[in-house]
């Protein structure tokens, strides 16, 4: 259920990210998400998917089946990153400002451009 500020709030949204890992749950709940966004409405079009891979798993779906069956298209994909995560928050930084260069920093500053060019009305094709 949404919230009345939460209503107004994806109203005026410019983009709506929604996050979700790539596990068939995660894909259900994506599905009955979309409808109460559209009720509230959010265009579609201004909807797009971030994927959090927690950790490979033998249920994960790809990115071309996730795509597919929500009927979006994905802005960025974030890759496991426990190792690195453990690090910067030890260090009290977010991990893109931790100096690391792993694929989980690099895949956050690549959706951020996007997110950025999106909003500008400019289209950065994922890497």
């Amino acid at each position: 259920m949404l919230s009345p500020a939460l209503k107004v709030t994806l109203s005026l949204s410019d983009l709506v990210l929604l996050v979700l890992g790539p596990e068939p749950v995660d894909i259900s709940c994506a599905e009955q998400t979309l409808p109460l966004l559209d009720e509230v409405g959010v265009n579609s079009d201004v909807v797009g998917l971030v994927v959090v891979k927690h950790a490979q798993s033998s249920d994960s779906l790809s990115l071309t089946d996730i795509e597919h069956t929500l009927k979006k298209r994905s802005l960025g994909v974030i890759p496991p990153a426990a190792e690195e995560l453990t690090f910067s928050y030890r260090q009290g930084v977010p991990l893109v400002l931790s100096g690391s260069e792993s694929m989980a920093a690099i895949a956050l500053q690549e959706l951020a451009e996007r997110v950025h060019a999106r909003i500008a009305g400019r289209t950065i094709a994922p890497r």
